[in-house]
């Protein structure tokens, strides 16, 4: 008589990994937006959360979604920092494992972006990176195919490498996230960007990329907790770019790419971040406690003063300090004068021909003037 063999388990294509510490509020809602969208219910699909020996109700949220037997929980014995990314990533038995923060919320149809990517590029595997952009006027979402070409590939992902959302490995590529939160190492020194050096070396190892710029989620509001403005800028000046020097030193970086990252990265990101912390700071949330961005700043004109540049920053530092802090002030006052007239405009749009394509077009302005004002 034949005996009946076990069902074969079949492997799945997409791990989400998720590293959580003490946001058990937050998972809750970006849990929820997984589940909400059919492709969650597949056996390509898989959720993977790693707590960080959590003091909150963590565990107690995730139970709530007992019943889907594609959500995997586990608990570490205690909080072991960045290394709870190298351990959700292995935790993980799909293909490919996505690595995603604990604030994220989910937008209906990501899942299926994920899949859509991860069977175009089955075969190959080449290194994945999801960034966070913004879509073009024709609605189609920004993808490209990069080889043989490193100056390019770090272009095109530019600072957000930094982000852990943008990171994912092919099941076979774990091994270098491992290494670069390798324990004897973070005995030594704080770690922030280790998933970034794993994908710079990914590609020198593949010589290439997928790069996409879908807007795929949104991020919850969390407190900032940085210690300092100096500290802030350490992390995201001198430990961002010392993992470039690798490259920049074998040449496979050029010096001319490298000196426009360093440029982006003032022009750009701290521009943005000082107007934000900025306004965090009228509303009472300062994320440097009883310190301002005087220090900051003093740090930028240390590292960036004898650039030409620099001066370009401080007029569009100020520009952007005056028009943010009048929005913080005046964003209920100047909200109905700017979305009032375009709602007016959308009653006349006509009935019939164009009407969906013209209205979709005035709803992108007001959109953009709800942004504007809650900045």
């Amino acid at each position: 008589m034949n005996e009946l063999l076990p069902p074969v388990k079949r492997q799945p294509l997409l791990s989400i990994c998720v590293p959580t510490w003490n946001r058990a509020a937050i998972l809750d809602r970006s849990i929820a937006s997984l589940v909400a969208q059919k492709e969650f219910h597949s056996p390509e699909v898989e959720l993977v959360i790693s707590d960080n020996a959590s003091p909150d109700n963590t565990a107690e949220v995730v139970q709530k979604y007992a019943e889907y037997k594609n959500i995997h929980y586990h608990r570490n014995e205690k909080n072991n920092l960045a290394r709870n990314f190298v351990t959700v990533l292995n935790k993980g038995q799909g293909v490919f494992r996505k690595l995603c923060n604990d604030t994220l919320i989910y937008l209906d149809g990501s899942i299926q972006y994920f899949l859509d990517i991860i069977k175009e590029n089955l075969n190959e595997r080449p290194v994945v990176f999801l960034g966070f952009g913004e879509r073009d006027s024709r609605h189609r979402w920004h993808q490209r195919r990069i080889v043989n070409d490193f100056d390019t590939f770090v272009e095109s992902v530019g600072q957000p490498i930094t982000w852990i959302g943008g990171f994912g490995a092919w099941e076979d590529d774990i091994s270098y996230i491992d290494d670069a939160y390798n324990e004897e190492r973070m005995d030594e020194e704080i770690i922030y960007f280790g998933h970034s050096e794993s994908i710079l070396k990914l590609y020198a190892k593949k010589q290439a990329a997928v790069t996409c710029n879908r807007v795929w989620c949104y991020g919850s509001y969390v407190e900032r907790t940085y210690s300092g403005s100096r500290h802030f800028y350490e992390v995201f000046y001198t430990q961002y770019l010392r993992i470039y020097e690798p490259y920049v030193n074998n040449r496979l970086l050029s010096s001319k790419v490298f000196a426009l990252m360093r440029k982006d990265l003032l022009l750009k990101f701290f521009v943005h971040y000082i107007i934000y912390f900025h306004v965090e700071g009228l509303s009472g949330r300062h994320p440097f406690g009883e310190n301002n961005t005087d220090e900051l700043l003093q740090c930028i004109q240390q590292s960036y003063g004898k650039e030409r540049y620099y001066y370009l920053f401080r007029l569009i530092f100020r520009l952007k300090l005056w028009a943010g802090t009048f929005r913080y002030k005046h964003r209920q006052t100047i909200k109905p004068i700017i979305e009032i007239p375009v709602k007016l405009l959308c009653c006349l749009v006509p009935v019939r021909k164009y009407r969906r394509k013209m209205r979709n077009y005035l709803f992108e302005i007001i959109n953009k003037v709800k942004r504007f004002v809650s900045y």
